[in-house]
């Protein structure tokens, strides 16, 4: 491989407790009432689709309500574990390294910048880059197209079926990250199934 490509929350960023305890709370003072099951189908797409999901009216404020709660649970938020030490392998071996994640710009400056792993990625492609979502292929297409390689030279590591939909689209190869999965049983047929950030460094280090 060439290239190595990373989906934000799920893989990189613990965050499925906090966005959804956030939209709960949202959703409540609106005299909605969902349990975390109901919401977990948000997660993984970007905030617009996922709330059109839910069937939830007022898209827009609930979004920007939403993204301000999120915020104050900002504190909640933490990296994988192993997960800078991998990406910090990667990037001094000289893998092409790339983020395709459904976050807005917003989102991604508020909720992954102050981790400050921002810095060893060539290409970071959000959702307010690309006319198509995951799981349909632009994203990542686009992201390969920055890197200036191949699909057939190309992982893509995420924990969603929408990331692993994505990367067949795209003819890259995909990888499991179960350390944050919920859905790993319908992602099989994945190239690779990886239990830790630390199975991904075993596999990928040139100098083992």
């Amino acid at each position: 491989m060439k290239a190595i490509i990373f989906d934000v929350d799920g893989t990189i960023i613990d965050t499925e407790s906090v966005q959804l305890k956030a939209l709960q709370q949202v959703a409540k003072q609106r005299g909605l009432h969902y349990s975390m099951d109901d919401l977990r189908i948000v997660f993984g797409l970007p905030g617009r689709i996922g709330l059109e999901r839910l069937g939830i009216e007022d898209v827009e404020q609930t979004l920007a309500d939403w993204e301000e709660a999120i915020e104050a649970f900002q504190d909640e938020m933490t990296l994988f574990d192993r997960i800078q030490e991998l990406i910090e392998m990667l990037h001094t071996q000289g893998y092409a390294l790339g983020i395709v994640t459904s976050k807005t710009k917003k989102q991604f400056d508020t909720e992954v910048v102050p981790f400050g792993i921002h810095i060893y990625f060539d290409a970071i492609v959000v959702a307010d880059d690309t006319e198509k979502h995951k799981p349909h292929p632009d994203p990542l297409q686009h992201c390969m197209a920055q890197l200036n390689v191949e699909p057939s030279d190309t992982l893509y590591i995420g924990d969603s079926i929408f990331d692993y939909e994505c990367a067949l689209a795209a003819k890259a190869s995909f990888g499991v990250a179960k350390w944050g999965a919920t859905q790993a049983n319908q992602m099989v047929e994945a190239t690779y199934h990886f239990e830790t950030a630390a199975d991904v460094m075993k596999q990928f280090d040139k100098e083992a």
